[in-house]
């Protein structure tokens, strides 16, 4: 089956894609230090006298927690940005959780959310994705 390429894609969901692969990129290599780097860090803090074994225990159970949502927020990332490349209706849908989510991020994160949220709710990038769902 031969791929269709979208052709009427719009500038701003091509940048879109890429900051959506770029911030993939960030988030599964952060996931991946962020556990990598556990055990050096919880052998750090077992050198301590004054910490607890259950502190050390909470902080190997959050660091773990903490790797895992970066790396399961990364691939949200990865798939939203080639389904955003591809003009799939349900790239829109994530990319908006997605931007929903980094309105936490204070402040840079709630500004980049601000505009993705307002250019996915642009009339003509909606129509853009309906346009591409008709044609295939």
């Amino acid at each position: 089956m031969e791929q269709v390429i979208p052709k009427n894609r719009p500038d701003g969901i091509t940048l879109l894609s890429i900051l959506f692969w770029i911030l993939a990129i960030f988030a599964i290599i952060g996931g991946l230090f962020m556990i990598g780097a556990k055990n050096a860090i919880i052998d750090m803090m077992k050198e301590q006298p004054n910490v607890s074994h259950s502190l050390i225990n909470l902080m190997n159970s959050a660091m773990i927690f903490i790797g895992a949502i970066a790396l399961l927020i990364g691939i949200l990332y990865a798939i939203a940005g080639l389904g955003l490349w591809k003009l799939k209706p349900w790239a829109r849908i994530i990319a908006i959780i997605l931007a929903i989510i980094s309105l936490l991020n204070f402040p840079v994160g709630t500004a980049i959310g601000i505009i993705v949220l307002w250019y996915l709710f642009k009339a003509e990038i909606k129509e853009a994705f309906r346009v591409n769902q008709i044609q295939q």
